[in-house]
Parts: C-alpha cells; structure tokens; sequence
C-alpha cells in the first residue's frame, strides 16, 4: 500500500516563446528536498502532483485547473518578456508496493479536455522509448470515483486499497474518498498549515470525515467495529421486524376467536418457558374459563360423536337426485384437477419468462452503463478505440452474419449513441414485456384460487351425498342436521387455527434465537469501538508525537500533557483540543510531529495503510526557528530506513538550507531562477 513518486515533468507550449517546462527527478525512498526561489513556482509544481492524480478537490471546488497564471495564459522568461499559452499540461511518473509504475499525463490548457487522463502501464515519461498500454480516465467529475472509469478508483486499486463506504451526514453511506485521505500525507502552502491537523475537504457530506481518515491509514479495528455494529444493528431491526410479523399474527388469530395467548413472550429478546406445563398455547373463554384450543378440539369432536351415534328421529327417504349430483360431482372434478394442474404449470412457465426478462433486463443495463462510460471518455477526448465490441445483436445475443442484407451497409458498425438508444429501446420493450407477464401471473392466480375454492366445495358436498345414501333409512331431523354441521364446521375452523398456530410457534423460535444470537454478538463489541490493538496503536503514536515534540522544541506544554483523543483522533491537553491554546509556531510543530509520526506507524504496524509518503510544502512556518527545522530534517530523513517517501519544498535562504542539511541524508534538487524554463523544442 505504497505511493511513491519519481518523475514530474510540466510543459507549457507558447504561441511565440517556444517551449517551457521543469522535470524535477525523485528518489522513490528516504528525504527530497526541492529548492527555489520564493514567487518562482514551486508551490504550483506541489499543486500539479494533485491536479495529476486527479485530486485537485483538495486545493478548490472550482472547475478549473488549480495551477498558476503561467500554466493556463501568460507565462513569462527570466528577462521578463511575456508570452500567451497555447497548450500546457502535466506528467507524473510514479510507483506502487509492487514495484509497478504508472505514467500520468493530464492538460491544463489547450484543445484538450481538462477531464481527461491518460495513463500508461510503465515508465513512459522517463523511458518514452518502451511500449506501454495505454488507459484513459476521467478526473474529480461527479460519479467518477465509483466507477471504473474514475481516476480516483483506479489510483486505489493502484495503491492496493480496499477504500470502504462510510456514514454521511444527511443518512446513508458513501465512500470514503481519496481526497478526504490524501491531506493526512500532503500538505500545500496557500491552505495546508492554516488548519490542524490537516485540511480535509467536506464537501463530501462525511460524517467525522478526519476520524474516518485516521482510522483508515493507522488500520484501526474501530472502522470495522463501527462497520460490525451497523451491520448487527440492521440485522436485529430486520429480526426484529420478521419477529412481530409473526407475533401479530399470533395475536391476530387469538382475537379471532376471542381468546388470548399464553407462554408466548411478547418481545424478542424474551425467553420461551423451558417447563413442559407452561407450553406456548392459544386459550378460548368458555364459561368465564380459560380452555386451550386442543381441549376445545377435543370437547367438540366428543359432542360430533354422540350426535352422530344417535337413534334417527324421522322417517325412511331414498334421493334420486343425491344419487344423481353425486355422479355429476364425481365425473367433474378430474376435470377440476386437471385444469387447476395445467393452471399451475401455465403459472410456472410465467414466472420462469419473469425470471428471464429480469435477467435480461439486468443485462441490457449492465451494457447501458458500459456504452455511457465509452461515450464519456469519447466525449472528452479520449481516442483509444472502443472496446464494445459490435459483434453480436444486443437483443438475441446472437452473433451477426458476416454479411447482412445490403452489401453496402455490412460494413457499418453502430455508433455509441445508436447502440445506447437500441439499448433503451429494448429495456422499454422488455419492461412492457415483464408488466404484461406480471398481469398474467396475477389472473393466473385468482384463477387457481377460484378452482381451489370449487374443488373444495365439490369434494365437501360429494362427502355428504355420500353419507345421506348410506346413511340408515331414516331422515335427521333439521336441528340434528344443523348441529352436526355447526360442529364439524367448528371443528374445522379450529383444528385450521391450531395448525396456523403451531407453524408460528415453530417459526418464532429460530427467529428469537436468532435475536438473542445478535444481540449477544453487538454485546460483545467494544462500548468504545476501539479494540485493544487500537489502544496500542494510539498509545504508539502518542509517544511517536511526544518525542518529536521534545526535539522541535514544543514549548505550549510538556510533551508528556499531549494525548490523542479516543473520540476525535486529535491531539489535546487536559482533554481539550490542542489548537485553542497553542502558539501559531507550535501548531506547525505539532503537524510536522502529528503527520510524520502517522507515517511512521506504519512500518510498527503491519495492518497501517498509509501510502508510504508525506509531502510538505514550506513547512517552516510561523517562524519556527533554524533548530525544529534541522531536527525535522533529520527525523524525515529516517524514512529512508522504513522505505518511505518524504518531499519537502522549500524556499529557504541557500547558504542556511545548506547548513542544516549538513549530516542528514537527503537527496537535494535546486531549481536557480524561475522554475518553469525556456526548453528547446
């Protein structure tokens, strides 16, 4: 999880000066120390490595290149004649933990789009005589950092880091943007040393957007205990839901009946009775007492058998036209069957066609996204040649003839805007398809249920013509008759409810387990979110920060009265933040400290993902005086050792850079003069 960086090279193209330009080289470990001249340029070449790597939202929200006057209209030379700029961009050369390189290229003025950047797999701007794949990408444009065309997103596949999504503040989630990261490692001179600890753009809507970024460079286990708490949270809501679902229809049947339950707890995180005599029962109110629905049952099968085993009270009847229904009730209901069978298999067939519109449908978005994503890169210059490949019919899928129907047009292939129009020209068909499947699928249903309810009914009346003929040779009375009938009705109504019952029952168990499982496991999560390997951590940092602090001749406090907050990431003393009560020269100090001591972590702590560099851009601020500076020297120069990267820009008087660069081992590039040069064509 390594950025370094090796080459940055601008050019500016002028209408009648010829060309100018700087290459400024990198060693990829250990301290750069880039010298000019104050008002020469440096600063903009720090905000080029940004506007390069597409992150130019940390300098401004503005459309424009965030780079001076000399890279986008009037550049001058060193006899202070000027010159209109015709075309200007910029090239940065850099090197991920595998040692793979990746060449930059992006305009700043001229007839290219400024949202383009080309990239190339290796070292063109330092090797141009190689062969490189080439691969285009858009810039900060909305969007962008999701998707695969986005800079953003390529650059931390390239940095090898899974980025995660985090909390916004108006709900939801987003990701966690390079550029909210990146200020923790690179800090520029217009706006970098105003604000402590770093100055992180928020118009991403981040909740705790620097919390996050600490977070995310230390490894901190909190990010995923916070992530794990959500993730539980919105499993138990979900448990939860699924539990009163099935609880309110329990109590729905029990008031049906007008009766209530019994053993059944009322909230999740309840226990069922583990005693055998207090099982889970539905009770009925039967003479002002409580009976269980199984013993009702019981009672009112007991009463259908005495009524049943009675004398008959009436005279001998023989029915012709039972015999005669009963015959037709029989030869009709195959012919039920059957239709209700074919109804179902006819319902199958149309939700498997659902199935299959769906799975198109998904596909044609799928392509959708796929022609956009080309015509945006087409749109704003990119000439690599499209990779959709028109060899196949968007709509069958299968593949075209080698010739069509006129020879002449055989050899035309689609435009991108033709094919995203056919594109959604078949999504609306497919879609009126599926509408139309799903109204078949709804009478299909009410067709079934309507057949269900005859078979019901036929197989209910065979089963009494069936009883009256062989029945004895007398006829029920009429208050017999309907006795029995309310009965069996009843014991119908009820032996269904206890079925009902009993499946709920046996649904809500694994359900509540399920809740107490969940509830056990957020239980189990640090209160705090830190885990003690977070304790660690930060504890280290500290002592890292305290140290430096010492050396840099911190004089606010003792060093020992700093400490990290656990809610903030911050530093403070006596548990407030640091800034209120510090100098501004100590404030420097204590972001040279904060910064290089966030790097330094990483070689301690093998889950850090820090990129492995620290930029800063005249880090003697404020007036902070010759000794900090040369202990800063000092302590970044050890970042050789940990195969890290510190560049630091400076405009320090020479003869003084010079003397405090003395025993330090540091890679020094001096640029005499303006830094943007006359170069020969």
């Amino acid at each position: 999880m390594s950025l370094y960086f090796r080459h940055l090279s601008l050019r500016v193209h002028t209408v009648e000066g010829g060309l100018f330009g700087v290459d400024i080289p990198f060693k990829i470990t250990g301290l750069n120390v880039i010298w000019a001249d104050n008002t020469k340029g440096k600063s903009n070449c720090v905000n080029a490595i940004l506007y390069a790597l597409g992150l130019e939202k940390i300098l401004t929200n503005k459309k424009a290149p965030p780079l001076k006057s000399v890279m986008t209209s009037i550049i001058k030379d060193d006899e202070e004649r000027s010159y209109a700029v015709a075309e200007s961009y910029v090239e940065l050369e850099v090197e991920n933990q595998d040692g793979s390189v990746l060449s930059i290229k992006r305009q700043v003025a001229g007839e290219g789009s400024t949202d383009l950047i080309q990239t190339w797999d290796g070292p063109k701007l330092t090797q141009p005589e190689g062969t490189y794949i080439q691969k285009d990408f858009v810039g900060a444009i909305t969007g962008s950092a999701l998707r695969s065309f986005g800079m953003a997103n390529y650059l931390g596949q390239f940095l090898g880091w899974d980025i995660p999504d985090v909390a916004r503040f108006e709900g939801g989630t987003s990701r966690l943007y390079l550029e909210t990261l990146i200020p923790l490692a690179f800090v520029e001179q217009q706006n970098g040393w105003s604000v402590f600890p770093a100055r992180v753009p928020t118009q991403f809507g981040i909740r705790d957007v620097h919390k996050r970024g600490v977070e995310f460079f230390l490894g901190l286990d909190v990010s995923e205990v916070e992530k794990k708490k959500q993730e539980l949270s919105q499993a138990l809501e979900q448990t939860s839901q699924q539990w009163y679902r099935l609880y309110d229809r329990l109590v729905n049947l029990a008031k049906e009946h007008n009766g209530k339950l019994d053993s059944v707890p009322d909230q999740p995180d309840q226990e069922f009775s583990s005693d055998e005599d207090q099982e889970p029962q539905l009770l009925l109110s039967r003479n002002k007492k409580w009976i269980d629905l199984e013993t009702e049952i019981s009672l009112l099968r007991e009463r259908l058998s005495e009524l049943t085993a009675a004398p008959p009270k009436s005279s001998e009847i023989q029915s012709i036209e039972a015999e005669h229904e009963l015959s037709n009730l029989l030869n009709d209901l195959p012919y039920k069957q059957a239709a209700f069978d074919d109804l179902q298999k006819e319902l199958s067939l149309e939700s498997d066609r659902i199935q299959s519109l769906n799975d198109r449908l998904a596909d044609l978005e799928e392509d959708l996204v796929k022609h956009r994503d080309a015509k945006k890169l087409r749109d704003i210059g990119s000439t690599l040649q499209d990779k959709l490949s028109p060899a196949s019919c968007p709509t069958c899928l299968r593949k075209w003839p080698s010739t069509l129907l006129f020879e002449k047009d055989s050899n035309r292939a689609m435009t991108l805007e033709e094919n995203i129009d056919l594109i959604n020209g078949q999504k609306d068909m497919f879609q009126r398809m599926k509408e139309q499947s799903r109204g078949v699928v709804r009478e299909k249903k009410r067709q079934v249920r309507a057949i269900e309810d005859e078979m019901i009914s036929h197989r209910s009346r065979i089963r009494a013509l069936k009883e009256t003929l062989l029945s004895r040779s007398e006829t029920p009375s009429v208050a017999d008759v309907q006795a029995r009938i309310t009965l069996e009705s009843s014991i119908r109504k009820l032996e269904n409810t206890l079925t009902e019952f009993n499946d709920l029952i046996r649904r809500l168990k694994p359900v509540q387990k399920e809740y107490k499982r969940l509830l056990s496991e957020k239980d189990k999560l640090p209160a705090s979110g830190l885990s003690e390997e977070d304790i660690v951590k930060l504890n280290a940092w500290e002592d890292r920060i305290r140290n430096q602090l010492y050396t840099y001749g911190f004089k606010t406090c003792l060093p020992p009265e700093i400490s990290i907050s656990k809610q903030t990431f911050k530093p403070e003393q006596a548990g407030f933040e640091l800034n209120i009560e510090a100098s501004a020269s100590d404030l420097i100090r204590m972001k040279w400290a904060y910064q290089l001591g966030l790097m330094e972590m990483s070689s301690e702590f093998s889950t850090s993902r820090h990129p492995q560099f620290l930029i800063l851009d005249e880090p003697r601020q404020q007036s902070v005086n010759r000794f900090g500076m040369q202990e800063l020297l000092k302590r970044a120069s050890l970042a050789r050792g940990r195969n890290q990267q510190v560049i630091l820009m400076t405009s320090e008087e020479k003869p003084i850079l010079e003397e405090l660069l003395q025993g330090v081992d540091h890679h020094l590039y001096s640029i005499d003069g303006l830094i943007l040069k006359k170069m020969p064509n």
